[in-house]
């Protein structure tokens, strides 16, 4: 589960500056770090961040390895 503690511990304000990180990461081919951010967040969580893709392109990036 990311807390607050992990958002100010990376800087971050709010769980959707960490999404994005995780996009960045994907985008960078960054790819073994997306599954470690990715298997940080809570059941929750994972089901908010695929909410917050709906926000863009999917056939921009792929996330289909995280399930």
């Amino acid at each position: 589960m990311i807390s607050k503690k992990t958002l100010k511990n990376y800087e971050f304000k709010t769980i959707e500056d960490y999404f994005n990180y995780i996009v960045d990461s994907q985008l960078n081919g960054n790819h073994s770090q997306v599954k470690k951010l990715f298997k940080r967040l809570s059941n929750e969580q994972k089901k908010t961040f695929f909410n917050y893709l709906n926000q863009f392109d999917k056939d921009y990036f792929d996330f289909s390895g995280l399930y």
